[in-house]
C-alpha cells in the first residue's frame, strides 16, 4: 500500500513549530501527517480516532488469518493423526534421547 504524502512535514518543521503543534494538528484532522526526512517518509502522526481504527483492523486482520488456516485445515484434514512416537520412529530418534538433548531456555536457567 502506498502511503498518502498530502499532509507532510519535515523533520525540521515539525520540531519548529513544537510538539503541541503537531499533535493539535493531528487531533484536529482526518488525515495522517506524515513526517519526512531527506527527502523520504519516515514517520506518521495521527489523531486518536485513526489509532483506534487501525488497530481494530489490525486485530481483524490477525482474526481472518487464524479463520483461513482453520478453513484451510478444516477443508484438508483426512482424519488421521500421528502420535509422537510414531515420528520420532520414522526420525530415527529414541524417545529416551530427547532427555538428552539441551533446550536454549534451559542452557540459560
Amino acid at each position: 500500500m502506498k502511503i498518502e504524502l498530502s499532509n507532510t512535514r519535515t523533520i525540521t518543521e515539525a520540531a519548529k513549530a513544537g510538539v503541541s503543534r503537531l499533535v493539535a494538528d493531528a487531533r484536529d484532522s482526518n488525515e495522517p501527517i506524515v513526517l519526512m526526512s531527506n527527502s523520504r517518509a519516515v514517520a506518521g502522526v495521527v489523531n486518536l480516532r485513526r489509532l483506534e481504527r487501525l488497530q481494530h483492523l489490525e486485530e481483524a486482520e490477525s482474526d481472518l488469518r487464524l479463520l483461513a488456516l482453520a478453513f484451510s485445515r478444516m477443508f484438508t484434514d483426512t482424519g488421521e493423526r500421528i502420535t509422537l512416537d510414531s515420528m520420532l520412529a520414522k526420525a530415527g530418534i529414541d524417545r529416551a534421547d530427547l532427555d538428552d538433548i539441551e533446550c536454549e531456555d534451559e542452557a540459560e536457567v
